[in-house]
């Protein structure tokens, strides 16, 4: 077989998979379960917290899930819950890479993306920034399909946007992610980690309850570590209790810089609905807790106009 052949070949298995993946998604979310877990993924009688998560993505496709996935249609949510005050500062929206100049940037500041995860570039003096890379990143982030190797169909209606938005951290680089677990509207579940984005000094993840109680819900958990219960805890919670509200489930975000409080991001598929990293009887406990709601009729790709398509920033 030619060189040629091999590349035509690849191109027929290209189109073959994403097909599959786009046509017929219970199929590729059932084969993406199984190929994680070993396990059947059971629509009629879900348990696990994983299995009522890809339940959820099947059979509760509300528009709101797809507008605040956007990060920055996530944005307009925040504000019409009366929550504007804990937003960053955006200093620019951007539909091309070519549009960005860093003249008009402070000297510290955050270039993301809004349809993914991992699309950051993180900089605390614009001088050390190459321009040229900096635009090559954001050209193949701006370009790169989100959710559909994953089965997390919602990313796809998603328009992508490249963003700035100012930097957060102490004087120390330091500042904590407190992510709260929120089923049918509580937020009974608590990951504190300071590992993500540029590094802190001391890196970790641990689990706590609502009580700030340390607790083993993660196989690797660290239980030696264990961090001051913050004196905002209880406005963190209602925060994210506020936010929760219209969702099954949702994660909600925070980082935490001193005593100031600013709004992350909402998650709605966490590991892609494999929440491999979590012990089984916390898997368990979580699929207990999660009360799934009647089925919607209503589709993303029916329903949902992009925030960002709509010139919202």
């Amino acid at each position: 077989m030619n060189i040629i052949e091999k590349y035509r070949n690849k191109i027929r298995k290209n189109l073959a998979n994403n097909v599959w993946k786009r046509l017929f998604p219970a199929k590729y979310a059932h084969y993406i379960y199984w190929v994680s877990t070993s396990k059947e993924l059971s629509w009629r009688n879900p348990s696990d917290i994983n299995q009522k998560l890809f339940w959820l993505h099947r059979y509760w496709q509300h528009p709101l899930i797809v507008q605040c996935a956007d990060k920055l249609g996530m944005r307009e949510y925040v504000k019409e819950c009366g929550l504007e005050y804990l937003l960053t500062t955006v200093y620019a929206t951007y539909e091309s890479e070519n549009e960005i100049n860093l003249d008009d940037l402070p000297n510290a500041f955050v270039l993301k993306c809004n349809h993914g995860c991992g699309f950051n570039i993180i900089t605390k003096d614009k001088e050390d920034l190459d321009i040229t890379d900096v635009k090559s990143k954001i050209h193949q982030w701006l370009n790169t399909t989100i959710g559909l190797d994953t089965a997390e169909y919602h990313y796809q209606y998603i328009r992508p946007l490249a963003y700035a938005e100012e930097y957060i951290g102490d004087e120390n680089n330091e500042r904590l992610e407190i992510q709260f677990f929120c089923f049918n509207g509580k937020a009974n579940h608590i990951l504190v980690r300071n590992d993500l984005g540029d590094a802190a000094q001391r890196s970790f993840a641990i689990s706590y309850n609502r009580d700030w109680q340390r607790v083993h819900d993660r196989i690797k958990e660290d239980m030696t570590i264990s961090i001051p219960r913050p004196a905002c805890l209880d406005k963190l919670i209602e925060y994210a209790e506020i936010l929760a509200k219209p969702f099954p489930h949702v994660r909600v975000d925070f980082y935490l810089v001193g005593d100031k409080i600013y709004i992350c991001e909402l998650t709605f598929t966490t590991h892609g609905n494999i929440l491999s990293n979590y012990r089984p009887e916390t898997l368990k406990a979580w699929g207990n807790e999660l009360v799934l709601p009647k089925k919607l009729k209503s589709k993303w790709k029916e329903t949902y106009v992009s925030y960002a398509a709509k010139g919202i920033r």
